[in-house]
């Protein structure tokens, strides 16, 4: 029985029907409302059907067909609102999913696991969102500033405007496509502050979180929000 009410929905998969089972019952104890796949195709057609939101994928990396990589990319095209906890074992000889890992945003946890240590772990996920929230909806100052920003990997730094500042991110006018989750660096003259940063020139690390289509009209093409 839930000992506690939750909103959250979460999508579990794992292509061990034992290991998907046991993951249902010890999220469903801690309130969770849960759908199970046994693979990442029948887990999109459970998206597919969803019109309501799924706040978290858990899913297992290496599986036969689709692997995990590949289901949370095309999960987020049905449910862009979904975050992913990726899962897997034995990561010594699996070069791949390390690689894999290490150009994701998302957490991970290993193989095999507690019922306490996967609580915790989509309690964190949820905590974090829930502070994420809060942080964009602190006030922002509409102010149109030149910025030099140059992507992970790049070498040349291109020119954007800003949109608005916040002390959590801005909203960036950009000439081309920024994808989701790509790391930039931005450079830039603050004329006042913005929370904890102080006037003058400052250089940040910020990642892409989401592209704004309201921003179309403007100069330029593109606008996505950067957080710091």
């Amino acid at each position: 029985m839930s000992t506690t009410d939750r909103s959250e929905v979460l999508l579990l998969v794992d292509d061990e029907p034992a290991i998907l089972d046991l993951m249902a019952q010890m999220l469903s104890e801690n309130g969770y409302k849960t759908f199970e796949a046994l693979s990442g195709s029948m887990a999109l057609e459970v998206a597919e059907s969803q019109a309501d939101p799924i706040h978290l994928l858990v899913t297992d990396i290496v599986m036969p067909a689709m692997q995990g990589f590949e289901l949370a990319a095309g999960l987020q095209e049905v449910h862009p609102e979904t975050r992913v906890l990726f899962l897997s074992g034995h990561l010594e000889d699996r070069r791949e999913v390390l690689e894999g890992l290490a150009h994701t945003p998302y957490p991970f946890l290993l193989k095999p696991f507690t019922a306490e240590s996967l609580g915790k772990k989509v309690r964190a996920i949820f905590e974090a969102a829930a502070a994420e929230d809060d942080r964009w909806r602190q006030p922002r100052q509409e102010i149109r500033l030149p910025v030099r920003y140059r992507v992970e990997g790049a070498t040349q730094w291109q020119l954007g405007t800003t949109i608005d500042i916040s002390e959590c991110g801005l909203l960036l006018d950009a000439p081309e496509p920024l994808e989701t989750g790509q790391q930039i660096d931005l450079e830039l003259t603050l004329p006042n502050r913005f929370g904890r940063r102080r006037p003058g020139r400052t250089i940040c690390h910020g990642y892409v979180t989401r592209h704004v289509d309201t921003v179309r009209a403007l100069n330029y093409p593109i606008g996505v929000f950067v957080a710091f």
